[in-house]
């Protein structure tokens, strides 16, 4: 919940030295108070910053990308 933007949340994956991403429908914690703010962040983030490797009806494992496709508006 502090970040407001898939840009942003990318920055902090990436200084933490992750790579990739695991979706997983087991993996889903929608009982968390930021549930909506996050779970639209992490798809965006999939959306527009990351390249799937694998993908299935379960899960999906996806390489971050350097940086981020522009949105939608056409902005970041």
């Amino acid at each position: 919940e502090e970040h407001g933007s898939a840009e942003e949340l990318l920055a902090t994956l990436r200084g933490l030295g992750v790579t990739h991403l695991i979706e997983h429908t087991a993996w889903m914690f929608d009982g968390l108070r930021h549930w909506e703010h996050d779970r639209a962040l992490m798809l965006e983030l999939e959306a527009r910053c990351a390249t799937p490797l694998f993908q299935n009806e379960r899960g999906a494992v996806l390489a971050l990308n350097e940086t981020c496709a522009p949105g939608a508006g056409g902005g970041p």
